[in-house]
């Protein structure tokens, strides 16, 4: 499920989840204020390692 989001001219930013199908269609939201807030742009938060590294300290031969 893909979660999508809407800024209110307000400056809210509204967070909601919807079907695989449907989210391409949605192109706005009620707000709580009572406006129509649009979908915004929002790239995906790529994963973090943290930690010593897992090749390293996991998989990573001795010797090499």
């Amino acid at each position: 499920m893909p979660l999508l989001q809407f800024q209110c001219a307000c400056g809210q930013v509204i967070e909601r989840l919807y079907e695989i199908h449907k989210a391409p269609k949605i192109k706005n939201t009620l707000c709580a204020c009572g406006k129509v807030a649009p979908r915004i742009v929002s790239t995906p938060v790529p994963p973090q390692f943290t930690g010593s590294g897992f090749y390293a300290t996991d998989y990573k031969r001795a010797g090499k």
